[in-house]
């Protein structure tokens, strides 16, 4: 496949939403999400202001 490499660093948060707010009050992006992954895990996409782009993923309760 021609292009960059395509890979994404995933950081195991307790709760997506708050991070997400985090993410936004410190002038990043939320690129997708939250979302619920089959398991019941939450993800979201994010980019911070320096363009790299990271996910943040809190697994299901229980």
């Amino acid at each position: 496949m021609p292009g960059p490499p395509a890979w994404l660093c995933y950081i195991l948060v307790d709760d997506v939403n708050r991070a997400v707010d985090t993410v936004r009050g410190r002038g990043g992006t939320v690129l997708n999400g939250p979302m619920e992954v089959p398991g019941g895990d939450w993800i979201a996409q994010c980019m911070d202001p320096q363009a790299a782009a990271f996910a943040v993923h809190a697994r299901a309760a229980g």
